[in-house]
């Protein structure tokens, strides 16, 4: 009896596991996690990524990541600003959540329901490419990285 149970409830997991594990219906994309720039003290806050007019962020799930390391508490917002060329493409106000811990994550996407710290993707094609600078306003940043979530 216990045997057969057992046997029932492995044909299930297993029934399961081949499901969850089963891609979904019509087209997937694939996305890969692309490094950008590092932005600290040494190099002013200031970084560039190369220019690609082909690598753009157009479509969700892409997006871009900036992970900070900041001295809390935070005073004002932090922005992270993008130049392609001679413009500013853009002015991302960064609006992390209030909290204790000194490693701070913000996803800039198209939706306001993929974004956090307030801030998102407005125009698209968005290019990745450019020069990017952080302004911390008063704030403590040790570090930020910035990298990118690009799909085909």
């Amino acid at each position: 009896m216990r045997v057969a149970l057992i046997a029932r409830a492995a044909a299930v997991f297993a029934t399961l596991g081949v499901t969850a594990c089963a891609p979904p219906s019509g087209d997937v994309p694939s996305c890969r996690r692309v490094e950008g720039v590092v932005l600290t003290a040494e190099n002013g806050f200031a970084a560039t990524v190369a220019s690609d007019p082909a690598v753009t962020i157009d479509t969700e799930p892409e997006r871009i990541n900036v992970a900070m390391t900041v001295m809390r508490p935070l005073h004002s917002v932090i922005e992270l600003v993008h130049v392609v060329g001679d413009r500013e493409a853009a002015r991302w106000r960064l609006v992390p959540a209030a909290g204790g811990s000194p490693v701070v994550g913000c996803t800039i996407a198209l939706g306001a329901r993929s974004s956090n710290c307030r801030a998102r993707v407005r125009e698209v094609p968005h290019p990745v490419g450019g020069y990017y600078y952080l302004q911390a306003y008063g704030n403590t940043v040790l570090e930020a990285g910035v990298s990118f979530l690009l799909c085909d």
